[in-house]
């Protein structure tokens, strides 16, 4: 049997069900499930669950492990989304600016929240910004979207979910805001400890990859210093810079996403003499993680060479 024939038959079969697939996940659209919510990334999922418990089924749209920057929605949460009576979004990622008006299509009844709501976000080269003076749409593509790497960020998001939770189901408002309160005062305990760690060390730079821990550096006056130009892997003259910055500075750690490849962190910290140092941005037990990051960070601060 010719082959180009087989697989032409199999794509013709896929796109046949992706199509039903999306035309059942529309035709659900007036058939909203007050218990189904999605959000867009994992560590979301964790701050809706410190407030709701498991009222509810979260939809995670990026699965772990997975780049926002190559997202496609699958025909599995489209038809999620399509009966979702909630999204909770970071607001400046990019698959959904580029994905938000067909999900608004799909489920007109869908209520979109945007989690950025209140944070001073930092636009790249050009510092803070406030939501009273620009909109989202003029600044977007510049913005660091890392913003839950932060515990004021943190604030925020948590504050933001419970103000709509208690909106919408108002018979659980108490439940709720008894589980906001305790949760507030775990992250007060959480920046407590982190001052204890990041305030004393005699070193304020770090270096990382890609830059994910920019709210977290402001939080405690910290300087993250980026491997990563605008999303590109440095140049070899890039490189030998960074090096020569690392070793200036007394650097012994590289910190790089796990999503990310390690080459270039793993390359200068050879030539450091260093670590390179793998974390997850995204992974759901967002306060472990941010003690861990904690004590990565005091871990490398608290440590010279020089000594």
């Amino acid at each position: 049997m010719n082959m180009n024939f087989m697989n032409k038959n199999r794509l013709n079969i896929t796109s046949i069900f992706l199509l039903i697939f999306i035309f059942s996940a529309c035709n659900r659209a007036d058939e909203v499930n007050e218990s189904a919510i999605a959000v867009s990334i994992l560590p979301q999922k964790y701050f809706v669950e410190q407030i709701a418990g498991d009222d509810f089924e979260i939809q995670v749209l990026l699965d772990p492990g997975a780049s926002h920057e190559s997202y496609d929605p699958t025909p599995a949460q489209l038809a999620h989304l399509a009966s979702s009576s909630i999204w909770f979004k970071n607001g400046f990622l990019g698959f959904e600016i580029q994905y938000e008006e067909k999900f608004r299509e799909q489920n007109p009844a869908l209520k979109v929240v945007d989690l950025s709501e209140g944070v001073r976000y930092i636009v790249e080269d050009q510092g803070e910004e406030s939501h009273e003076t620009e909109s989202l749409t003029d600044v977007h593509k510049g913005v660091d979207p890392h913003y839950w790497l932060s515990v004021s960020g943190a604030r925020i998001i948590a504050q933001n979910i419970y103000e709509e939770l208690k909106a919408d189901y108002p018979d659980r408002q108490m439940e709720y805001s008894k589980n906001f309160r305790h949760f507030l005062r775990r992250l007060d305990s959480l920046e407590a400890y982190m001052h204890q760690r990041l305030d004393i060390v005699p070193q304020r730079s770090f270096m990382i990859f890609h830059p994910s821990l920019t709210y977290l550096a402001r939080d405690f006056n910290l300087q993250q210093i980026a491997i990563e130009e605008r999303g590109n892997s440095p140049s070899a003259k890039k490189m030998k810079e960074i090096i020569d910055l690392a070793r200036s500075k007394d650097i012994n750690m590289i910190f790089y996403q796990s999503q990310f490849d390690s080459g270039n962190a793993a390359a200068i910290a050879k030539e450091i003499g260093g670590t390179a140092i793998p974390f997850d941005p995204m992974a759901y037990d967002w306060y472990q993680n941010m003690i861990r990051l904690t004590d990565l960070l005091y871990q490398e601060l608290n440590t010279s060479k020089k000594k």
